[in-house]
C-alpha cells in the first residue's frame, strides 16, 4: 500500500466507501453500522446526521467484501473474510514469503480463500507462464502469467469448496481510487 493514502487515518466518509466498492450507500451503511466493517481506525458518528469517517483500511474491507457478496458468501462473513486480509499477516499463511496486513503478496498472486465453515485464509500463487510462438520472429513470447488452481488449493491445506476471490485487481483499484479521494480532499 502506498504511504500517501490514508491506510489508518479516519478521513473518508461512508458514501466514499461505498462509491469505490461500488455499493449501494445505504447498504454500505447498514454494513458499518452493524459493526462488520468499523476497525479502530475510523471514526462513527457522533451525532444523528453527523458524518462517520472511515480509513482507506476499511474501505480497501468494504471492496473486498462487496465482491464476496457477490459470489454468494453471507454478508457478515464477507465482511470478517475481508478484515482478515485488511488486519492480519500471519507468517504461516505462505512460508518464506510475507505481507504486511492489506498487502498483496510481492511477485505473485493473491488470493482469498472463504469457507463454508467461516475458515478465512490468504494464499499466495506463483502463477504459471504462457507463453506463444511469434510467427514472425520464431521467438517464444511470453503472455501473461495465470495461477494454477491446484496451487490455491493444495495452499490452503483443505479439500473441500470454497470461494475464491482474486485480490490483486480489487487492491490496485482501491489504492487508485483512494489516490484520486485524497488528492480531491486536498
Amino acid at each position: 500500500m502506498t504511504s500517501r493514502i490514508a491506510w489508518d487515518e479516519a478521513r473518508y466518509p461512508i458514501a466514499t466507501s461505498s462509491r469505490i466498492a461500488r455499493h449501494n450507500h445505504a447498504t454500505g451503511r447498514l454494513w458499518y453500522s452493524a459493526g462488520h466493517l468499523f476497525s479502530q481506525f475510523d471514526s462513527p458518528a457522533r451525532t444523528r446526521g453527523s458524518t462517520a469517517l472511515v480509513s482507506g483500511r476499511s474501505i480497501l474491507a468494504h471492496t473486498i467484501a462487496v465482491a464476496l457478496t457477490q459470489a454468494g458468501v453471507s454478508p457478515k462473513l464477507a465482511c470478517a473474510a475481508a478484515r482478515r486480509f485488511t488486519d492480519i499477516a500471519d507468517p504461516h499463511e505462505a512460508p518464506g514469503f510475507s505481507r504486511a496486513p492489506g498487502q498483496l503478496f510481492e511477485g505473485s498472486f493473491t488470493y482469498l480463500a472463504v469457507y463454508p465453515d467461516g475458515d478465512v485464509k490468504v494464499i499466495r500463487t506463483a502463477g504459471k507462464q504462457v507463453w506463444r510462438q511469434n510467427k514472425a520472429t520464431g521467438e517464444r513470447e511470453r503472455l501473461i502469467e495465470k495461477p494454477a488452481v491446484e496451487d490455491l488449493l493444495l495452499g490452503a491445506g483443505k479439500r473441500e469448496g470454497c470461494w475464491l476471490l482474486p485480490l490483486d485487481f480489487i487492491v490496485k483499484h482501491v489504492e487508485i481510487e483512494l489516490q484520486k479521494a485524497s488528492s480531491e480532499t486536498r
